[in-house]
């Protein structure tokens, strides 16, 4: 029909990704978690706002660490042939 409105875009972050928000109140980017994409509005809700707007909302910068620094692991070591303790020093 020649009154149908465009298809809406697809959103970029799917329902349950994880994001960040460039927050106003906490004047960074801060982690959240997307519930829902409004195709209407071309806004999203996010666990921690609302109708996000979408240049508000961007893949996270840098996944968080599995290891934090000065976590106690073990790395399986060729040169010894076994598992070695160690520590985390960087990440």
């Amino acid at each position: 029909p020649l009154n149908a409105a465009p298809p809406a875009a697809a959103p970029e972050y799917p329902v349950g990704a994880a994001v960040e928000y460039l927050s106003a109140s906490h004047g960074s980017w801060i982690p959240a978690r997307v519930l829902a994409w409004r195709a209407a509005a071309g806004l999203y809700d996010l666990d921690v706002k609302q109708q996000a707007a979408p240049g508000s909302v961007r893949w996270p910068s840098r996944a968080p660490a599995a290891f934090p620094v000065g976590a106690a692991v073990e790395y399986e070591s060729a040169s010894h042939g076994r598992w070695v303790p160690g520590r985390v020093v960087a990440f």
